[in-house]
């Protein structure tokens, strides 16, 4: 019973998930997290 009542009190995912890279979309008002990211992982550029 008591390890069902922590899965309940604390999932194992947790967090708002705002990174930095979110976080500067939104201060900047862009319209993708990937316009911030350094080296974005994208179909033709697999290598940074």
């Amino acid at each position: 019973y008591k390890s069902s009542l922590e899965m309940v009190l604390f999932p194992s995912h947790s967090g708002f998930g705002l990174g930095v890279e979110r976080t500067l979309a939104w201060i900047c008002g862009l319209d993708h997290v990937r316009e911030t990211i350094p080296f974005p992982r994208m179909i033709y550029r697999i290598k940074p």
